[in-house]
Protein backbone atom coordinates (compact mmCIF):
# COMPACT_ATOMS: atom_id res chain seq x y z
CA UNK A 1 0.00 0.00 0.00
CA UNK A 2 1.51 3.17 -1.26
CA UNK A 3 1.53 6.30 1.12
CA UNK A 4 -1.41 7.37 -1.24
CA UNK A 5 -3.66 4.82 0.42
CA UNK A 6 -3.15 5.75 4.19
CA UNK A 7 -5.83 8.31 5.67
CA UNK A 8 -4.72 11.16 8.08
CA UNK A 9 -1.29 11.58 9.43
CA UNK A 10 -0.90 13.92 5.85
CA UNK A 11 1.86 16.10 7.84
CA UNK A 12 3.71 12.86 9.00
CA UNK A 13 3.82 11.09 4.73
CA UNK A 14 4.88 14.37 3.56
CA UNK A 15 7.80 14.29 5.91
CA UNK A 16 8.89 10.67 5.11
CA UNK A 17 8.20 11.16 1.26
CA UNK A 18 10.71 14.00 1.38
CA UNK A 19 13.15 12.23 3.20
CA UNK A 20 12.99 9.44 0.77
CA UNK A 21 13.12 11.60 -2.76
CA UNK A 22 15.96 13.35 -1.31
CA UNK A 23 17.72 10.64 0.48
CA UNK A 24 17.56 11.81 3.80
CA UNK A 25 16.29 9.04 5.72
CA UNK A 26 17.94 8.72 9.17
CA UNK A 27 19.01 4.92 9.53
CA UNK A 28 15.77 4.28 11.90
CA UNK A 29 12.42 5.15 12.90
CA UNK A 30 10.48 4.70 15.84
CA UNK A 31 6.51 4.96 15.17
CA UNK A 32 4.71 5.32 18.65
CA UNK A 33 1.05 5.45 18.83
CA UNK A 34 -2.19 3.36 19.86
CA UNK A 35 -3.38 0.38 18.35
CA UNK A 36 -4.60 0.48 15.01
CA UNK A 37 -3.49 3.89 14.15
CA UNK A 38 -1.64 3.03 10.92
CA UNK A 39 2.07 2.42 12.44
CA UNK A 40 2.84 -0.98 10.70
CA UNK A 41 0.74 0.11 7.63
CA UNK A 42 3.15 3.56 7.44
CA UNK A 43 6.05 1.43 7.75
CA UNK A 44 5.47 -0.83 5.07
CA UNK A 45 4.43 2.15 2.65
CA UNK A 46 7.83 3.35 3.48
CA UNK A 47 9.44 0.32 2.87
CA UNK A 48 7.71 0.21 -0.36
CA UNK A 49 8.46 4.02 -1.13
CA UNK A 50 12.17 3.02 -0.91
CA UNK A 51 12.37 0.06 -3.11
CA UNK A 52 9.99 0.67 -5.48
CA UNK A 53 11.14 0.51 -9.16
CA UNK A 54 8.68 3.16 -10.62
CA UNK A 55 8.29 5.86 -7.94
CA UNK A 56 5.93 8.51 -8.95
CA UNK A 57 5.07 12.09 -7.21
CA UNK A 58 1.88 13.62 -6.38
CA UNK A 59 1.02 17.16 -4.69
CA UNK A 60 2.10 16.76 -0.92
CA UNK A 61 3.80 13.68 -1.87
CA UNK A 62 7.33 14.11 -3.38
CA UNK A 63 8.10 10.28 -3.84
CA UNK A 64 5.43 7.08 -3.28
CA UNK A 65 5.30 3.74 -4.78
CA UNK A 66 3.62 3.26 -7.63
CA UNK A 67 1.94 0.16 -6.20
CA UNK A 68 2.20 -1.87 -9.09
CA UNK A 69 6.19 -3.13 -9.55
CA UNK A 70 7.30 -6.30 -8.65
CA UNK A 71 9.00 -5.38 -5.91
CA UNK A 72 5.94 -2.88 -4.36
CA UNK A 73 3.56 -6.25 -5.24
CA UNK A 74 6.33 -8.54 -3.26
CA UNK A 75 6.41 -6.24 0.06
CA UNK A 76 2.38 -6.40 -0.09
CA UNK A 77 2.63 -9.82 0.18
CA UNK A 78 5.25 -9.74 2.85
CA UNK A 79 8.00 -11.72 0.28
CA UNK A 80 10.58 -9.10 -0.70
CA UNK A 81 13.86 -10.63 0.68
CA UNK A 82 15.32 -6.95 1.43
CA UNK A 83 11.83 -6.09 4.02
CA UNK A 84 11.62 -8.37 6.93
CA UNK A 85 9.14 -8.47 8.87
CA UNK A 86 9.24 -9.57 12.74
CA UNK A 87 5.74 -10.05 14.65
CA UNK A 88 4.81 -11.91 18.26
CA UNK A 89 5.56 -15.52 18.19
CA UNK A 90 2.52 -17.87 18.80
CA UNK A 91 3.70 -17.34 22.87
CA UNK A 92 2.95 -13.68 22.12
CA UNK A 93 6.52 -12.19 22.36
CA UNK A 94 9.31 -11.64 20.14
CA UNK A 95 12.33 -14.47 20.83
CA UNK A 96 16.00 -13.02 20.80
CA UNK A 97 16.32 -15.43 17.52
CA UNK A 98 14.00 -13.49 15.37
CA UNK A 99 16.54 -10.27 16.48
CA UNK A 100 19.50 -12.42 15.94
CA UNK A 101 18.11 -13.35 12.18
CA UNK A 102 16.99 -9.70 11.23
CA UNK A 103 20.19 -8.26 12.92
CA UNK A 104 22.66 -10.84 10.74
CA UNK A 105 19.96 -10.60 7.52
CA UNK A 106 20.28 -6.22 8.01
CA UNK A 107 24.61 -6.92 7.99
CA UNK A 108 24.41 -7.43 3.97
CA UNK A 109 23.84 -5.62 0.88
CA UNK A 110 20.42 -5.16 -0.43
CA UNK A 111 19.38 -8.18 -2.68
CA UNK A 112 17.54 -6.36 -4.94
CA UNK A 113 15.95 -3.54 -3.51
CA UNK A 114 17.85 -0.22 -2.72
CA UNK A 115 17.70 -0.96 1.05
CA UNK A 116 16.49 -3.07 3.22
CA UNK A 117 14.12 -2.67 5.69
CA UNK A 118 13.12 -4.04 9.14
CA UNK A 119 9.68 -3.68 10.47
CA UNK A 120 9.09 -5.22 14.48
CA UNK A 121 5.90 -5.04 14.60
CA UNK A 122 4.42 -4.66 18.30
CA UNK A 123 8.07 -4.33 19.94
CA UNK A 124 7.17 -3.93 23.13
CA UNK A 125 6.20 -7.96 22.88
CA UNK A 126 10.15 -8.08 22.80
CA UNK A 127 11.74 -10.32 25.76
CA UNK A 128 14.37 -8.61 27.49
CA UNK A 129 17.30 -10.71 25.81
CA UNK A 130 15.67 -9.91 22.51
CA UNK A 131 15.68 -6.07 23.43
CA UNK A 132 19.43 -6.65 24.73
CA UNK A 133 20.51 -8.06 21.25
CA UNK A 134 18.46 -5.15 19.53
CA UNK A 135 20.47 -2.29 21.16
Amino acid sequence: MPFSGIVGHRRLIALLSRAVAQDTLPQSLLFAGPRGVGKRRTAIALAEAINCLQPVSSGSVPRDACGECAACRRIARGVHPDVLVVEPGELGSIKIAQVREVIERSGYRPFEGRRRVAVIDEADAMTTDAQDSLL
